[in-house]
């Protein structure tokens, strides 16, 4: 997702709707705010990207960096936001390698490839069992 449109239209996928009225209801705000949203008159407020995040499951921080990124008014703020978005991604994708090592592996080791010569090795053990 690169855009409050993308936004909006995962939402309805996720809540299996098409339409922008569904979408306001389960959100709790009108239909005439989300048809602001597609005009650029308006973007969501905190209440809106908490219950967006909730939905789509993404932290909200990233949600907010995508917003302010397209709404930025210079490039030096745009860039700011677009940095922010790409380091609330890539810490989702830390989590997400460390738990896929942890319930995948039993004793692994794992390396994520952040991009810009990064990354995250994550060495898992499991605790020896012992059955009595």
């Amino acid at each position: 997702m690169n855009t409050l449109i993308d936004i909006i239209n995962e939402a309805k996928k996720v809540l299996n709707t098409t339409e922008d009225k569904e979408l306001a209801r389960v959100i709790g705000i009108t239909p005439s705010t989300i048809s602001n949203w597609h005009n650029r008159g308006s973007r969501p407020d905190l209440f809106a990207l908490m219950q967006l995040s909730d939905i789509l499951r993404i932290d909200a921080r990233e949600l907010l960096a995508i917003v302010e990124a397209e709404h930025a008014k210079s490039e030096q703020k745009q860039e700011y936001w677009e940095k922010m978005k790409e380091r609330f991604s890539s810490s989702k994708k830390e989590l997400i390698t460390i738990i896929a090592c942890g319930f995948i592996f039993s004793s692994a080791d794992c390396k994520l490839e952040l991009g810009q010569n990064k990354a995250i090795s994550y060495k898992y053990m499991t605790p020896t069992m012992y059955i009595m």
